[in-house]
């Protein structure tokens, strides 16, 4: 075990292509007697096992290292406040090349305030890539893969600002938490891997290339969908939320879908009409045989549910499926 404010090194030598590389990790604690630290070294991977335990105000762990090392495991056990994760390269905002997993333990919470890679986090042969309490900030410069957990049961967590250049290829579940902001440049699950997206609170802004997921959101009221996209492909599964609103967040209300829409979307309560210049509701494809979007109250004043032209209307759409007193 070793517990101290100023970052010792651990230097890790291993073989590669027949050369010797060299990987340099350095783990900071602060308070330095909030916590302590192993790391060790698996074929080149850095594994780092933290433990923290302090009641006065939240544990910074920060995670330091070349652009190229690699981490495999790291492994956070929290008792008492929650402890701040940061992770990257040396130099500020830069990222390091790829990790493995991130998971957390005990009682506390474990908040990953910011992680750059330039590579893949997660690996085929595991099925977690990040659990964590909340996530601050991730710009992947790969792919996710394997699932993406937020459950904070002390406070409302969230998803806040993460970005994916890759694809996200698994699945991604926030228990008493939102999505605030999550981008992927590729898909989110795949045709022959479809994924599933459980979501209790908000989903304030959820963009991807294309979206083959079964996707249940704001379940727990109040709460509401801003803006869920793809911005070249599908969307092929299902969604079930409550109602689809700009959440006064700064946010534009929007379900938009450039490609076909394959999926039985079903809006529990009504769709806002809060957006004076785009539709709210906007199928670039052709929304698919067999397919349903059921909306169970209003399609409020002003809103508008447009399929573009030359495309098809082969699935059935029932506003205010619940004979209310809607429009």
């Amino acid at each position: 075990m070793m517990s101290c404010r100023q970052a010792l090194a651990y230097l890790a030598v291993f073989t590669v292509t027949g050369q010797v590389a060299r990987a340099v990790v350095t783990v900071d604690i602060d308070p330095p007697q909030a916590g302590s630290y192993t790391t060790q070294n698996f074929s080149g991977k850095i594994r780092v096992e933290i433990t923290t335990n302090w009641s006065s105000t939240p544990v910074k762990v920060y995670i330091r290292g070349a652009s190229t090392d690699m981490l495999q495991d790291v492994v956070v056990n929290v008792t008492g406040n929650p402890a701040e994760l940061s992770i990257r390269a040396n130099a500020a905002n830069f990222p390091i090349a790829s990790v493995d997993r991130i998971l957390k333990f005990g009682s506390g919470e474990t908040w990953l305030t910011e992680l750059p890679t330039s590579g893949d986090v997660g690996r085929a042969t595991t099925d977690d890539a990040i659990d964590v309490s909340r996530l601050v900030f991730a710009s992947i410069g790969g792919s996710v893969i394997g699932n993406t957990s937020v459950n904070s049961p002390n406070t409302i967590g969230s998803i806040s600002n993460m970005t994916v250049a890759g694809n996200m290829l698994g699945n991604i579940t926030a228990t008493n938490s939102s999505i605030s902001g999550l981008t992927v440049s590729g898909s989110i699950g795949s045709v022959s891997n479809p994924v599933t997206i459980a979501v209790s609170k908000n989903i304030d802004s959820l963009i991807a290339g294309s979206i083959y997921a079964d996707v249940t959101a704001n379940t727990s009221p109040p709460a509401s969908i801003g803006t869920f996209r793809t911005t070249s492909g599908d969307f092929v599964g299902s969604l079930t939320a409550r109602i689809l609103n700009d959440n006064g967040a700064g946010v534009d209300q929007r379900f938009w879908i450039a490609g076909n829409l394959n999926a039985d979307v079903d809006i529990l309560d009504l769709v806002k009409g809060d957006n004076p210049s785009e539709p709210e509701i906007k199928i670039g494809g052709n929304f698919s045989q067999g397919r349903t979007f059921r909306i169970a109250n209003s399609l409020n004043s002003g809103a508008v549910l447009n399929i573009e032209t030359g495309t098809g209307l082969d699935g059935q759409v029932i506003i205010n499926g619940n004979n209310g007193a809607g429009t």
